[in-house]
């Protein structure tokens, strides 16, 4: 009987696209709006160009923000005609003796100016809870458990 395997997980998006899809897709998105997986050499530009609250906004819009191949982190694009309107980044660590429990924080959120008050960081923070959510079982499946870690 072979014991299983409690080596530390590592997240990486790129190595996780069905999962990606698969989570985003379960999230309702303000109308016109896409979630995707961050493209981090086009996006940061773009994100970083998007129109900002003078005296409101404290941080700079692309704070926060990680390319794909960063371990256990994670950057999730809003876009409207393909053209990126705001992001939210995390990471991931999963805790507890059975490695299965996950602490998910939060690193930055923002969404430009004009695209505010539409449920468009809603949508972005219920899919990157819907993508941990998914890695997390996924980590606990793949070790024999169960959703509980059991």
């Amino acid at each position: 009987m072979s014991l299983p395997d409690f080596s530390l997980p590592v997240f990486f998006a790129n190595e996780n696209a069905a999962l990606l899809q698969e989570a985003i897709a379960k999230v309702e998105t303000p109308n016109g709006v896409s979630i995707r997986v961050v493209e981090f050499e086009t996006d940061l530009q773009a994100i970083t160009d998007l129109p900002m609250n003078r005296f409101v906004d404290t941080i700079h819009p692309a704070y926060g923000m990680t390319s794909s191949d960063c371990s256990d982190e994670l950057t999730l694009i809003a876009t409207r005609n393909e053209a990126p309107i705001g992001h939210i980044s995390a990471s991931f660590e999963l805790m507890g003796q059975s490695q299965t429990n996950l602490d998910l924080w939060v690193s930055g959120v923002f969404v430009a100016s004009g695209e505010r008050r539409k449920g468009i960081a809603t949508a972005l923070g219920k899919a990157m809870i819907q993508t941990a959510e998914a890695w997390r079982r996924q980590v606990a499946h793949t070790r024999g458990m169960n959703a509980l870690g059991e």
